[in-house]
């Protein structure tokens, strides 16, 4: 990524489990900053991040999540497209709040946590997704036992 891209996620106005979000970009290391659209929902956001200058996801759900809601934009937050996460339905219950995505090689990856209620082996395990289409749609790899360090 150029060291002149940052974006900034903020939120505020909560109420009644909605909120109202904005993402803001730089391209000239911080000096100015415009902002970018924003996918049309209210819920509370989860996580966020660009992965390129392009590339960004916005996660929402953080309380009683039912199901991944992750919204990507490949045209630096012009536009947003929710995206599709395929979750086996031996996990529906379980993984339900998308983190922010990261490039390994020539796919993307993602973990899912299990949101707040999570108790599925002890609440920690979260599954692993791939994408191989810019994140507009993930398939199930594996679950993934927590980081022995958190």
């Amino acid at each position: 990524m150029n060291d002149d891209f940052g974006y900034a996620i903020l939120s505020g106005g909560r109420t009644m489990s909605q909120e109202a979000s904005s993402v803001h970009l730089t391209y000239d290391g911080g000096k100015s900053w415009r902002e970018a659209s924003r996918p049309n929902t209210t819920r509370m956001i989860a996580n966020g991040g660009f992965i390129d200058e392009s590339t960004g996801f916005l996660s929402y759900g953080t309380i009683n999540p039912e199901a991944p809601e992750l919204y990507v934009t490949k045209d630096t937050g012009q536009t947003w497209k929710q995206a599709k996460v395929h979750v086996p339905d031996k996990y529906k219950l379980h993984f339900v709040t998308a983190e922010t995505p990261e490039k390994v090689g020539d796919h993307l990856i993602m973990l899912v946590q299990q949101g707040p209620n999570g108790d599925y082996k002890g609440g920690k395990v979260k599954g692993k997704f791939n994408s191989t289409d810019g994140g507009e749609t993930w398939e199930f790899v594996s679950e993934v036992e927590p980081d022995e360090t958190e």
